[in-house]
């Protein structure tokens, strides 16, 4: 499957399609960790979007290398990690694996993001994003995977156009030796 950001955050239909990217996802992922894909979520679900074994699983996809992380709405309501009950994040990022641009799927504990969160608002390291729509937008917190644990799942081949990343390819997904993150799903 082709996951096409301009689809994932288009105003209209886009539930429906980020719907089935998150089941594509869920399930893939399942299949290498040995972990049941189940309960996935349906439209706007800020608590999580899907299970692996029990396990509550928010799934994010970005074109930017160093993942934004929301916190709150413009406005100051809470929001984005604030309202997760998941214990994992997704991420799908770009990065490089051999001097390779590709997408990289990491596995991030929400904890961990909340005090990467919580120091960012602390200095000051907001950022303020408008909304398309009639939304106020959202303030977030740029991480770097570098700076924070993670789990690598593995990579997958990004979608280019004219030097812009519009998406990934997951149908190419290559794991790693992801063995050593089974436990976290039994």
């Amino acid at each position: 499957m082709k996951i096409l950001l301009d689809l994932l955050y288009s105003n209209g239909d886009h539930f429906e399609y980020s719907n089935e990217v998150e089941k594509v996802v869920g399930k893939l992922i399942g299949r290498y960790l040995e972990a049941f894909m189940q309960d996935p979520t349906e439209g706007y679900s800020p608590e999580y979007d899907f299970k692996l074994n029990g396990t509550k699983i928010e799934l994010k996809i970005t074109s930017k290398f160093r993942p934004e992380i929301e916190f709150a709405t413009a406005d100051y309501n809470i929001s984005g990690i604030q309202l997760t009950r998941s214990k994992y994040y997704l991420i799908i990022s770009p990065g490089r694996s051999k001097g390779i641009l590709v997408g990289k799927l990491r596995l991030y504990d929400v904890n961990d993001l909340k005090e990467k969160v919580a120091i960012g608002i602390t200095e000051g390291n907001i950022i303020r994003s408008k909304a398309s729509d009639d939304s106020p937008g959202s303030l977030r917190i740029q991480i770097s995977p570098k700076n924070i644990n993670h789990h690598w799942l593995g990579d997958c081949d990004i979608i280019l156009e004219n030097d812009k990343i519009v998406g990934y390819d997951i149908s190419t997904f290559k794991a790693t030796d992801i063995k050593y993150i089974k436990h976290l799903f039994t």
